[in-house]
C-alpha cells in the first residue's frame, strides 16, 4: 500500500489523524469485515461498533425493511461484549498499519462512568481517553 498523502492529515479534538477518513461504526461493524473490500490502512480510522460489559443479540428478525423513502431498521444493538471485542477484535485491528498513526474509536454503553473504568481496566492492551 502506498503511504497517504501527508497533506490528508488532520485532527479531529486534538487527536491526530492521517486521512480524515473514518469508517463510522453504523455501516462499518467492527471495521475488520471489509478488509476483503478495501485496504483499511488507508483509512485514518476506526469507530467500531459500540460495546457493553456482556454480549447483546439484539433484535430477532425482520430487522430491516423498507419503508417508502427509506427504510427502518431494528437491529437492537447487536454487540459481541466489551471483552470479547478486546480479545478478538482489537488485537487485529491494531496490527493494521493505521493504528500506528490513527485510532480506534469506541461506543460503549454504561450507566455510570465508574462502571465504564471498571470493565474497561480489566481489558489487555486498551487505553480509554476522554
Amino acid at each position: 500500500m502506498k503511504a497517504p498523502d501527508p497533506r490528508l492529515a488532520t485532527t479531529l479534538c486534538g487527536i491526530k489523524l492521517r486521512t480524515p477518513v473514518i469508517a463510522a461504526s453504523g455501516t462499518f461493524a467492527y471495521g475488520l469485515e471489509f478488509a476483503c473490500q478495501l485496504d483499511l490502512n488507508a483509512l485514518g480510522g476506526f469507530v467500531v461498533k459500540g460495546c457493553r460489559a456482556e454480549p447483546i443479540e439484539g433484535n430477532p428478525p425482520p430487522r430491516v425493511t423498507e419503508a417508502t423513502g427509506g427504510m427502518i431498521n431494528s437491529v437492537g444493538l447487536q454487540n459481541i461484549g466489551v471483552r470479547a471485542f478486546a480479545a478478538g477484535k482489537l488485537p487485529a485491528l491494531a496490527r493494521l498499519d493505521t493504528q500506528r498513526s490513527s485510532p480506534t474509536f469506541s461506543a460503549t454503553r454504561w450507566r455510570t462512568t465508574r462502571k465504564w473504568c471498571a470493565c474497561w481496566k480489566t481489558t489487555p492492551g486498551w487505553r480509554a481517553t476522554s
